[in-house]
């Protein structure tokens, strides 16, 4: 499978996973990248096409956060389902810390097979997310640091348009044809707009779905290329730009919905705010107390 078709920087990508996928070894997967980039379709899209592999029988795909509402018997049923399959857990940062130990020990092989009760189970795991990789590393706001050792043994990011190292004018003549919109209509006017301001298309793909969308809408009402490039980005800031990820501010804190109580969500936001102080303070615990937001004497935060 060639992916000569796509920009350098992409195409290496593509075919490291493809790599990562037909690996014939069980290692599970982390496949990282900003919305939109095509973490899920490039998978559907290597599956389709190398079906013969013993691995690549078919695709279970599920979301994190809909894992975390499974009973025990509920999630194995979903984990056996799998067998001679590709699973993808999608935006495993939502995953529960109580799911995170279920499936670490679903992921701990016998004779290279998984399961829960009995391991008798040969499938290809990929978990995808959106969030930067120190973010699921270097703390255990998101993931537990035994499940993230699990689940990155093999890890691939691709790149986004904030990258500056694809071409949006390719993606967006691909996104038109995708659409089975008119060639003769492929509107050129707006590849100075989409090259200029690549950064700012948060949504990557997603961003240029809608704009394909509304330009050929716009079209359909018989207005000229000028009028509808003019509206177009208009309507772009207005309505449908996707929005910057802010899940990767420092200072947000994920709250565990599985939590029962104040004390269980204590431990890590005690950490949270260590982590932070550190951070800020140049690794000097002393200093922290003396500013805002922390207040706290630097000998209770040092046993945080």
């Amino acid at each position: 499978m060639k992916f000569s078709y796509q920009p350098k920087e992409t195409a290496s990508k593509l075919e490291l996973l493809l790599g990562c996928l037909t690996n014939p070894g069980r290692f599970s997967i982390l496949l990282l990248g900003s919305r939109g980039v095509g973490k899920s379709h490039w998978v559907h899209e290597i599956v389709k096409t190398k079906k013969s592999n013993d691995c690549f029988n078919g695709i279970v795909e599920i979301h994190a956060s809909i894992l975390n509402f499974y009973d025990l018997k509920s999630l194995n049923e979903v984990l056996n389902s799998t067998d001679g399959k590709v699973l993808i857990i999608k935006d495993v940062e939502c995953l529960c810390h109580e799911k995170q130990d279920l499936l670490f020990e679903f992921l701990s092989t016998t004779d290279g097979c998984f399961g829960l009760n009995e391991k008798n189970i040969s499938c290809r795991i990929v978990f995808t997310s959106t969030l930067k990789i120190e973010s699921l590393r270097d703390n255990e706001h998101y993931l537990k640091h035994k499940f993230f050792d699990r689940i990155a043994q093999l890890v691939v990011q691709l790149p986004s348009f904030q990258d500056g190292n694809r071409s949006i004018s390719r993606d967006f003549y691909a996104t038109w044809k995708k659409m089975k919109f008119p060639e003769d209509m492929y509107p050129k006017l707006i590849l100075d707009w989409l090259n200029d301001k690549s950064g700012e298309f948060y949504g990557n793909f997603r961003d240029l779905d809608k704009i394909a969308i509304n330009w050929r809408n716009f079209q359909l009402m018989n207005w000229n290329d000028e009028e509808i490039l003019k509206q177009v980005q208009n309507d772009f800031y207005g309505y449908y730009k996707f929005p910057e990820n802010n899940l990767e501010s420092k200072n947000y804190f994920k709250i565990d919905d599985d939590a029962d109580y104040y004390k269980d969500l204590l431990p890590n936001f005690r950490n949270h705010i260590k982590l932070r102080a550190l951070e800020i303070y140049n690794n000097n615990l002393k200093k922290a107390p003396e500013k805002k937001p922390f207040g706290v004497p630097y000998r209770t935060m040092e046993r945080w």
